[in-house]
């Protein structure tokens, strides 16, 4: 599902907006941003500094930050269009609503579809959930393997798990040196997205609800 309506809506009527990489960027409560080119962190912080990554963006994706504690930060050169919830509720016009209704839905069915996975799923688990998750948003097929095609280090993906840098780099090595994985200039590779889905006995589920974006 594109949005499309939206998308041009924003793209259209507001300006351009500039970062460059490894910038965090601050927003009002909900507002909603739209990437024209390059990747985002969306994360969620802590009262103690604490913070944890929650989704990842990158080109023409719409994200909604609805919380006091939401921010993004670049993890590349960046360009977006912003705008308040508040505006896009005035426009009247039936597409744009109805993009913004399904938008909303669909941000309500993944973040319920993490909870429950998260709150099931053991520490290795959730690093086997976390790469479908990324293959579903971010993976190219090359010979029969699936390159997740963003740079991902174990910090970050510890910061996606909930879990330790030290435990996500053990299961990490597990699992590429019983060949699931493998790595090709910084990119993980997945050899065996089988595994995985049989490992967490995945349902049926739509690819779109089960992505890291």
């Amino acid at each position: 599902m594109t949005f499309s309506s939206v998308k041009q809506y924003i793209s259209e009527n507001y300006p351009l907006n500039k970062r460059k990489e490894k910038s965090y960027l601050e927003f009002d409560r909900n507002e909603f941003v739209l990437i024209d080119k390059g990747i985002m962190f969306k994360y969620i912080l802590y009262s103690n500094g604490g913070y944890n990554i929650i989704n990842i963006y990158d080109d023409g994706s719409l994200i909604y930050l609805n919380s006091d504690n939401f921010g993004l930060f670049t993890k590349s050169d960046c360009s977006f269009y912003k705008v308040s919830e508040r505006e896009l509720n005035s426009i009247k016009d039936e597409s744009i609503q109805k993009n913004i209704y399904e938008f909303l839905k669909m941000e309500l069915i993944k973040k319920n579809m993490f909870i429950r996975d998260f709150s099931r799923f053991g520490k290795s688990e959730r690093v086997l959930s976390t790469l479908i998750r990324l293959c579903n948003s971010f993976g190219v097929v090359i010979n029969n393997y699936i390159m997740i095609d963003i740079k991902i280090s174990h910090t970050e993906l510890s910061q996606i798990t909930y879990m330790s840098r030290e435990n996500v780099s053990r299961t990490m090595a597990k699992l590429k040196k019983e060949g699931i994985i493998s790595y090709e200039s910084g990119k993980i590779i997945v050899c065996d997205f089988n595994f995985l889905m049989k490992e967490l006995q995945c349902d049926d589920c739509s690819i779109l609800n089960c992505s890291m974006k």
